[in-house]
């Protein structure tokens, strides 16, 4: 290979790495679709349940990949550095708001791609399920309000005429994430949740969304932040049992501590959350 050559090579080298490293959060999209043409290599990726978690890969410089909706909105990127990670747009700007290890399509192109937007109805029903199965004894394994949610949402993520499927998929991000313990995602989709609810039903925030925030805060050991949503939901909703739960655990006297888990333990003893944080103690 003569010197000319490999000068070419060492500079296209040299410029996809700088292309990717370039890229950080608060950086733009920009011109990066502009790259795909007929020649360019890409993928497609199925993450599964919801029509939207068909995307597409494009290999724009081997270090840098475009990832693309399948109805074409580009929302992320793949850099392929020693540790891999994606930046994705989480609000729809074409600016990379977060990074992360793990790959998901933001709630924007749900919302875009979805028919109906009328009356959430439909959407309060189902978080009165959720609030049922925290509420009652049986575990929330097992729970038919819970299997009856989850019904919902696989609906909802295969008919785009389901009514306010785009709010669906925003509880369906939050319960992902925690199951994969991506708590600083969790809070984000938190509080687009909580801000959904809020502005479009012209009423108090549902339970079940102040209690995930109080989860969700726990996780994170940011205990006073807990302890500050938890009032407010015992102020709200003060016979809602997981946040006399929550109160107990974020107590910080012992002897305040154990006369609330006595109280706890002798109204409530069969309760499934009860059973989870305290029972193995005795």
């Amino acid at each position: 290979m003569n010197t000319k050559i490999i000068l070419i090579v060492i500079l296209l080298f040299n410029s996809q790495l700088l292309i990717s490293q370039d890229l950080e959060i608060g950086s733009s999209i920009g011109e990066l679709p502009n790259s795909i043409t007929s020649e360019t290599r890409f993928r497609k990726i199925d993450l599964g349940l919801w029509l939207e978690n068909e995307i597409y890969q494009y290999e724009i410089t081997s270090k840098l990949h475009l990832l693309v909706s399948q109805n074409y909105y580009p929302f992320g990127v793949l850099i392929l550095n020693e540790e891999p990670y994606f930046l994705i747009d989480i609000d729809g700007d074409s600016i990379f708001d977060i990074k992360t290890d793990k790959l998901f399509v933001p709630h924007w192109i749900v919302s875009l791609n979805s028919k109906v937007k009328t009356d959430r109805t439909n959407i309060e029903n189902i978080f009165n399920m959720y609030y049922i199965a925290y509420q009652n004894n049986e575990s929330i394994l097992t729970s038919e309000s819970i299997i009856n949610a989850t019904k919902e949402i696989v609906f909802a993520g295969k008919d785009l005429l389901y009514p306010n499927r785009d709010i669906l998929y925003i509880l369906y991000l939050y319960n992902n994430f925690y199951i994969s313990k991506e708590y600083q995602l969790c809070l984000k989709y938190l509080e687009i949740l909580d801000k959904t609810m809020t502005s479009s039903t012209n009423k108090n925030t549902q339970a079940i969304l102040l209690i995930y925030h109080v989860e969700t805060l726990y996780k994170l050991n940011e205990f006073q932040k807990a302890l500050d949503i938890n009032n407010t939901l015992l102020k709200l909703f003060p016979e809602f049992i997981p946040g006399k739960v929550y109160q107990v655990l974020l107590e910080q006297d012992p002897e305040k501590r154990n006369k609330l888990m006595d109280e706890l333990l002798r109204k409530y003893s069969e309760h499934w959350l009860i059973k989870e944080k305290f029972m193995s103690c005795f």
